[in-house]
């Protein structure tokens, strides 16, 4: 995930996870976590939560270009229909328009 803004003077940049974690023995950055998706999924659905999560894992920033980078942080990571999630928080210090992007090859 990408972002630009007035810090970075317009130009994009890997976003870090650096927001205060919430416990006093969490880490910083951004938490991933993997779940195996349904056999022939077009698009992420409503309450995937329930299914099997195959791992979980602290990152510094969220660039993934295959699913051989995802093996590598979770090994149990399914060769085809997985559902990835990421949640952190980011620190604002300058005031300003920001633009936040990310890409993907099947539309999500």
């Amino acid at each position: 995930v990408y972002y630009k803004g007035p810090d970075t003077r317009g130009r994009k940049k890997l976003m870090n996870g650096r927001g205060k974690p919430r416990r006093r023995y969490s880490q910083r950055g951004w938490r991933m976590r993997v779940y195996n998706g349904a056999k022939g999924m077009s698009k992420v659905p409503k309450g995937y939560r329930r299914w099997r999560r195959r791992g979980t894992k602290m990152v510094s920033t969220i660039n993934f270009r295959n699913r051989k980078a995802f093996k590598r942080f979770i090994r149990g990571t399914p060769n085809e229909n997985y559902v990835w999630e990421f949640y952190g928080k980011v620190r604002i210090r300058k005031t300003g328009t920001y633009s936040v992007c990310s890409t993907s090859d099947d539309g999500s």
